[in-house]
């Protein structure tokens, strides 16, 4: 999943939208059009954040099925060996 798939998916989850105008920054300023309301989004998104690792943990992670690591791509594609 590409970052910013899961930026958009699990932060804006049950969480407004990326167009709403209360979260947007003023571009005279860069400053935010409503502080508080922005605030508030960021929070959900960090318990969102926090809900998205616990469930991974709680069903992938408690089943073994860990996501292979950047440099162990020769678990997802072996090495096959010349016969």
């Amino acid at each position: 999943m590409k970052d910013d798939l899961a930026f958009k998916d699990i932060c804006f989850f049950n969480n407004g939208k990326p167009t709403d105008r209360q979260l947007q920054f003023d571009p005279t300023n860069d400053q935010p059009v409503n502080p508080a309301a922005l605030d508030a989004w960021a929070d959900r998104a960090a318990i969102n954040v926090g809900w998205a690792i616990f469930d991974y943990l709680k069903t992938e992670g408690s089943a073994g099925k860990w996501q292979p690591a950047k440099n162990e791509c020769e678990k997802v594609y072996p090495i096959r060996q010349a016969q």
